[in-house]
């Protein structure tokens, strides 16, 4: 069974990130966007479960590109874990590390400094 993140489990995500010490910035919620001039240089991405609208090729050029970097595994040196459909443990894993976990479509976002 293929498990999708629904908007409550990524607003679930992203206010454990916060509640754990994780500011709002970093979280970049939608009321409290990453300021563009942190992004995306310096920032570490780890990218979990199908994205829709991009492949994760595509995903990783994209962050690139904008100066981030995408690692194959979730550590506390992660910024940002991006979900997909079936993130699996990846998910998991940022969650207990509080790592902020934003969406495919929150990324795109962040690339485009909105």
């Amino acid at each position: 069974m293929k498990k999708r993140l629904s908007a409550g489990l990524l607003a679930a995500a992203t206010a454990t990130s916060i509640a754990t010490g994780v500011t709002p910035a970093a979280a970049s919620t939608p009321d409290h966007p990453l300021p563009c001039a942190t992004y995306p240089p310096g920032l570490t991405f780890v990218l979990t479960g199908s994205m829709v609208g991009l492949s994760r090729d595509e995903a990783k050029r994209r962050i690139e590109a904008a100066g981030g970097k995408v690692l194959s595994t979730v550590s506390k040196k992660t910024s940002f874990v991006v979900v997909g459909d079936d993130p699996g443990s990846k998910l998991d894993k940022a969650l207990n590390l509080s790592i902020p976990v934003i969406d495919e479509d929150r990324l795109l976002s962040m690339i485009a400094g909105r």
